[in-house]
């Protein structure tokens, strides 16, 4: 099974909402359209963050998380209501 692709802009969403902002605004300028998890990683190491740190900023714990395309699953796409 081919490894799943993410866009730039899901990339940049994810960081950001991290605390990532640097490299978010680079990932925007750097990334090819789409990525796989390999190439996400590779981005983010000059930057010195992993998987983990990602996932800790977002308040979760790397041990229980889901993976990304179970997350994408759950979440209704389309604007973020005002709250």
């Amino acid at each position: 099974m081919p490894e799943p692709r993410h866009s730039r802009q899901d990339v940049a969403s994810v960081l950001r909402r991290a605390g990532f902002r640097q490299a978010a605004d680079e990932a925007l300028r750097a990334l090819p359209d789409t990525v796989d998890i390999g190439q996400i990683l590779a981005f983010l190491a000059p930057y010195g963050i992993s998987k983990d740190d990602i996932i800790s900023q977002l308040g979760g714990s790397p041990l229980d998380a889901p993976s990304y395309e179970s997350h994408r699953a759950r979440v209704p796409s389309g604007p973020v209501p005002p709250g």
